[in-house]
């Protein structure tokens, strides 16, 4: 009979090692997502805020900013500063319902083959009818933003 529980025992033993294996993993995978969302919405926060000092500056305004999105695995994505007009988008975007609209960041994420993977917005202070952006070239993983007035 000792030589039956053995064999059991031991598959036991693996396929228990194999669960904890991957839930380890899972947890690990979580942590670095959270991590890369952080990273992402620090990120959109400096964008915005260097969106509103420009807006606030005298025309013509100049502004730069370097970012970095190197986080997880390789991913695609576009960056369009939007005003709005509509009520119900500022309101669900931004939390505030005005009449003279809201301005906001979109970044679009996708994967390396192009299928759309997720979607950020961040509200921006101050009308944006007169600030445009634009990426230029930049070292692979960083990207500088170029931010215009007037």
């Amino acid at each position: 009979m000792r030589g039956v529980e053995l064999p059991f025992q031991l598959l036991v033993s693996v396929a228990a090692m194999l669960i904890l294996f991957v839930l380890v993993s899972q947890v690990f995978e979580h942590s670095r997502r959270e991590q890369c969302d952080l990273k992402w919405d620090a990120t959109l926060d400096d964008i915005a805020s260097l969106i509103s000092q420009v807006h606030h500056a005298a025309a013509p305004t100049r502004q730069t900013v370097r970012y970095d999105l190197r986080c997880g695995p390789p991913r695609k994505f576009s960056i369009r500063l939007i005003a709005q007009d509509d009520q119900r988008i500022c309101g669900r975007i931004c939390g505030v319902i005005t009449y003279k609209g809201c301005a906001y960041l979109e970044v679009n994420i996708y994967d390396v083959r192009g299928r759309p993977v997720s979607r950020r917005y961040r509200c921006v202070e101050g009308a944006t009818k007169n600030i445009s952006i634009g990426v230029g070239g930049c070292p692979p993983g960083t990207r500088p933003l170029d931010i215009f007035k007037g």
